[in-house]
């Protein structure tokens, strides 16, 4: 299993595995989201598998006095067939939080 931020050209990819959950989403919405939040605000992660993403994240870094620096998971979806690895991804972004200082 290999995780990592998208790419720019992977957003499409994500977008049609999040749709699945989100199914009133449309690809327009998303585009424009992503061109106002992506990359500072909110970061696509996804898990692949054989070259097929098989999860996605969509995730916020969130800073305040209360909590400090934080991670949100503001999206997550798993494949159909896939959500046993689903732990697996909760324990990279909790990596992926401590590698940004959250």
């Amino acid at each position: 299993m290999q995780f990592r931020e998208l790419s720019a050209s992977e957003l499409t990819e994500g977008f049609i595995l999040l749709s699945t959950f989100r199914s009133e989403l449309t690809l327009e919405q998303f585009e424009t989201f992503i061109a106002s939040q992506y990359p500072k605000d909110y970061r696509s992660i996804g898990a692949y598998e054989r070259g097929e993403l098989r999860i996605y994240a969509g995730v916020s870094i969130r800073e305040n006095l209360e909590l400090g620096r934080h991670l949100i998971v503001d999206d997550f979806v798993s494949r159909e067939g896939y959500e046993h690895l689903s732990r697996e991804m909760v324990d990279y972004l909790g990596d992926y939080a401590k590698m940004h200082q959250c």
